[in-house]
């Protein structure tokens, strides 16, 4: 690294329980010498408050700067006075596509706490990216975005635009980067595959899954496309053929956990499967150390949202603890069907019970795709080395 950079960084919340693979390329990034102005677009909610910022993670909440009525027509006119060339140049950018209107409307406020910056990057292609792109235009900034799951494969808002005004784009999987090429093949060559990653010294605690029972550890959102109703539905099938007792621990909350629980108590698996809620990143990764087993069925949902790669997946694979997925989307690139994990077919409530069975009564295929998984994630999902590849790309583009 030639220089520590002062970057603008574009988020949904920050900080954010669910979203800790933004935080880990964040604190990279810091730890690279890096400053990083954040901007959060939402507060963060309850659960996310279980996270700690750092001293140095100053963050502008920009819901915040809307309910305080900070964003006023009167600031407009003063930034236009201030800078007539580019706050009309920018006007009449934003007026030619419609859709960055309403984009506009915080630039005066973010202009302020953006100018002076070297980049800018926004960590999602929705409208992380999209005030990223209109404060480029504003502040004549150089940026990026990075194309994760939903903000590409449900409703992706002017991508097409935001991948033409962009420097580079990072997809997270190679699974993303030919979806970025499809729908844009002359920028190509600015499309870049940086993982999401973790830091190997998270991962120290020791793996002591339990002996007298099988024990089978899911997290996510208790929304449609972590498909835990398929896991609830094999875990009906599998367990009768297990010789072991049962325990399924799904650790996260969502707008499903009442129809989860109902249909657990239809299968009369109270007493075998335990909704936990929402934990800290920490103790989250203690109930996977002390699991048998990681299961994320995951599945695209109705409206096409799904799973770029899973970030618990990584963080059992960090442990050493075997994992089970689903063949979508990313998964593949990480999960490889006998090697480093077992991929069943979405909505295979059957194929799923049947590798959860075999996983459960094989200990030698669970040291096996353990250690071939912990391998996996140190070589090629550290997120050292990503942050580096991110920075470095960032740099290129500066010099």
């Amino acid at each position: 690294m030639q220089k520590p950079l002062d970057i603008v960084y574009i988020v949904d919340r920050y900080p954010s329980l669910s979203e800790s693979f933004i935080r880990m390329e964040a604190r990279e990034l810091l730890k690279l010498g890096h400053r990083l102005r954040f901007i959060s677009l939402r507060r963060p909610g309850p659960d996310d408050l279980k996270v700690e910022l750092l001293p140095e993670e100053k963050v502008l909440c920009l819901e915040d700067v809307y309910k305080k009525g900070i964003v006023r027509v009167s600031s407009h006119l003063r930034l236009l006075l201030r800078k007539p060339g580019p706050y009309l140049r920018t006007l009449a950018w934003v007026l030619k596509h419609r859709g960055a209107w309403r984009l506009f409307k915080a630039v005066p406020y973010l202009y302020d706490y953006a100018k002076g910056a070297d980049w800018i990057h926004g960590t999602f292609a929705w409208d992380q990216a999209g005030y990223a792109m209109v404060l480029s235009r504003l502040t004549k900034t150089q940026w990026s975005f990075t194309a994760r799951a939903a903000d590409i494969y449900v409703n992706p808002r002017l991508l097409g635009l935001k991948m033409q005004e962009a420097s580079f784009i990072a997809a997270i999987t190679k699974y993303n980067q030919k979806l970025l090429i499809e729908t844009l093949p002359e920028a190509e060559d600015n499309i870049h595959v940086i993982h999401s990653g973790h830091r190997g010294e998270r991962f120290n605690m020791k793996v002591s899954p339990p002996q007298d029972r099988i024990s089978i550890t899911a997290v996510g959102r208790l929304v449609e496309k972590k498909g835990f109703t398929y896991l609830v539905k094999a875990l009906s099938s599998a367990w009768p053929r297990l010789a072991l007792p049962l325990q399924c621990r799904i650790i996260g909350s969502g707008p499903l956990e009442e129809a989860l629980q109902e249909e657990v108590r239809q299968l009369s698996l109270q007493e075998k499967v335990k909704f936990i809620g929402a934990l800290s990143p920490e103790e989250t990764l203690q109930e996977i150390a002390y699991s048998t087993m990681l299961v994320q069925p995951c599945v695209r949902a109705h409206n096409g949202d799904m799973d770029g790669i899973p970030n618990v997946l990584m963080e059992a694979m960090w442990l050493g603890v075997p994992v089970i997925s689903t063949r979508l989307s990313g998964i593949p690139e990480l999960v490889e069907h006998e090697n480093t994990g077992l991929l069943a077919g979405p909505e295979n409530e059957q194929e799923l019970a049947g590798l959860i069975v075999r996983l459960a009564g094989d200990e030698k295929l669970r040291a096996k795709l353990a250690t071939a998984g912990k391998a996996k994630v140190e070589n090629e999902f550290n997120v050292c080395r990503e942050a580096l590849k991110l920075s470095g790309l960032i740099e290129s583009h500066i010099n």
